[in-house]
């Protein structure tokens, strides 16, 4: 998150449009969620992700026990966390975990 944050700044640019473009550049497996009130609203997918079939449902409720449905509940996170792969891709059965970063923008600050 703190990459996509130095290069937003450096660039003048959003959030939003930095952290999508350099999760579908990213060379490894890496995703860019945008939530809005409790709901995934668009995820962008790294090429490594694409060719592994990933799919992140759009309008998907934040998933219980994720670091984003955390920090949007107002919880205090300092570092990323470890979840279940199967909480954010579509019908995945073949186990394993992700590294989840989140961020929280309150309505009206810059995203």
């Amino acid at each position: 998150m703190a990459s996509i944050e130095d290069l937003a700044d450096r660039f003048l640019a959003s959030m939003t449009a930095t952290g999508a473009r350099f999760a579908a550049v990213h060379s490894e497996p890496c995703a860019f969620v945008l939530s809005e009130q409790g709901k995934a609203g668009y995820a962008s997918r790294s090429n490594a992700l694409k060719d592994a079939y990933v799919w992140i449902t759009p309008r998907l409720d934040l998933p219980r026990g994720s670091l984003s449905e955390k920090t949007r509940s107002g919880a205090t996170v300092g570092a990323p966390e470890k979840v279940d792969a199967d909480i954010w891709f579509a019908d995945w059965e073949r186990g394993g975990i992700l590294l989840e970063e989140a961020k929280h923008f309150r309505s009206g600050t810059r995203r």
